[in-house]
C-alpha cells in the first residue's frame, strides 16, 4: 500500500552511530520501506524516529533507486507516543 512519504531521522545503531535523514515510503506488518542517500548493509541494526514513532529494527536489503537507496527494514520493536512517553518517564524519575 503506497502511503505519503515521511520525513525520518535514521540512526545505524553499532561500534559507531551515525545519523542520516530518508523518507518512510511503506509500512507493511512488520516491515518498512525507508529511501535514504547512503547504502546501509543488510544486517545493519537501525532506528528510525518520525513524527510520535520510534522504530528499532534491521535492515534485510538495500537496492538503488535513482540517486538514492531503497532500504527495507524488519521491525523489531516500535513505540508510538514517544512525547507521551518521555513525559511520563520524567513524572516516574521526579517522584
Amino acid at each position: 500500500m503506497e502511503q505519503e512519504p515521511k520525513r525520518a531521522r535514521v540512526t545505524l545503531i553499532g561500534v559507531k552511530e551515525l545519523e542520516l535523514y530518508g523518507e518512510v515510503r511503506r509500512i507493511e506488518g512488520s516491515r518498512t520501506e525507508v529511501v535514504v542517500d547512503t547504502p546501509i548493509e543488510p544486517g545493519q541494526a537501525l532506528k528510525l524516529e518520525w513524527g510520535e514513532m520510534l522504530l528499532l529494527g534491521e535492515v534485510r536489503a538495500c537496492r538503488p533507486e535513482d540517486r538514492r537507496y531503497s532500504v527495507l527494514v524488519e521491525m523489531e520493536h516500535s513505540v508510538r507516543c514517544t512525547q507521551e512517553l518521555a513525559r511520563l518517564a520524567r513524572a516516574l524519575l521526579d517522584a
